[in-house]
């Protein structure tokens, strides 16, 4: 079974759930590993983490926002990896105003963890490039 069937359109609620609870146990696995870290963030999986976490209403809302805080958790514990998580969940697979979709201060939150020539790096690459390439 593949990563990506967990979040696949078809898959039920009770696959989705368990594959929100294998992405925060392989979130602490792998977060010194950045090329295996970035598999993490599938276009399935950021598609129904954004689904479920912009609506109070959703059957997996609370496993969504788990999944968030989790993500902040390890971020916090390894500062370095936020430089291969934030790109993930504002470009990519997912989505430029990830905080105002999902009505989290999550990139708020990760963005505070960024220190000197991280930072200076990771807006260049994400958000100036991107913006240089589209008016092009």
């Amino acid at each position: 079974m593949s990563p990506e069937s967990l979040f696949s359109s078809s898959a039920s609620p009770e696959r989705k759930f368990w594959g929100f609870l294998i992405f925060q146990k392989a979130l602490k696995q792998v977060a010194h590993h950045p090329w295996i870290l970035t598999d993490l963030f599938s276009q399935n999986f950021m598609r129904c983490l954004i689904n479920h976490i912009s609506h109070k209403d959703r059957f997996l809302h609370r496993a969504a926002e788990r999944c968030i805080k989790s993500l902040q958790q390890e971020v916090e514990a390894n500062a370095e990896i936020v430089t291969t998580v934030l790109p993930r969940l504002i470009s990519g697979n997912g989505v430029y105003n990830f905080d105002q979709v999902t009505k989290t201060k999550t990139v708020d939150k990760l963005l505070s963890q960024i220190r000197g020539d991280r930072a200076h790096e990771l807006i260049i690459r994400e958000l100036v490039s991107p913006v240089k390439t589209i008016k092009t």
